[in-house]
């Protein structure tokens, strides 16, 4: 249940970039959970939500999408 609203978020982007009616398909996400970006990229990691996000994004490497992850500093104070 680590960083559920995270992992949510990076979700509704993917699917948001779906819509996009583009010519560059190119996008970047950009996110503050470290966590999430590990989980990403760790294929022994199995959450519900982790496995949707990279459903999502293998549906959009078919259709020639290519999806960046950026990690920024959180807010501090």
């Amino acid at each position: 249940m680590h960083n559920q609203a995270e992992k949510l978020a990076i979700l509704t982007a993917i699917e948001y970039t779906e819509t996009l009616q583009t010519t560059d398909k190119t996008a970047t996400v950009y996110t503050d959970s470290q966590i999430t970006l590990d989980s990403l990229r760790n294929v022994n990691i199995h959450t519900s939500i982790i496995e949707e996000i990279l459903k999502k994004l293998n549906e959009l490497m078919k259709t020639s999408w290519t999806i960046k992850f950026r990690w920024v500093k959180a807010m501090q104070g």
